[in-house]
């Protein structure tokens, strides 16, 4: 199936209803992140954590990450109506934390 790259808060945003991690590979990667939505980890010095291994990663939430073309057209239509909005209440909530 191919594969293509969408921004890392995208994927965040249309999994923050149904996941409490979210994992993702960087392009031409190898390695899988995991970012945790519901405990502190999450933002940092407005950046995304994520961790590999048990070593923490920050990540600008335009950071593209790989996704399978099978779901990528209701993901873009989840992130118009809806999960920018989601997108930034979370991000900024973990901001303030």
């Amino acid at each position: 199936m191919k594969t293509y790259t969408i921004p890392l808060k995208v994927l965040i945003a249309y999994n923050l209803d149904v996941d409490t991690c979210i994992r993702f590979v960087l392009p031409d990667d190898q390695a899988r992140y995991t970012v945790e939505l519901d405990n502190d980890l999450g933002v940092k010095d407005k950046q995304i954590v994520a961790t590999c291994n048990g070593r923490e990663y920050l990540f600008h939430p335009d950071q593209p990450v790989t996704y399978p073309g099978r779901y990528l057209r209701q993901v873009w239509k989840d992130w118009k109506e809806h999960g920018r909005e989601a997108f930034e209440n979370w991000f900024n909530n973990k901001t303030e934390q």
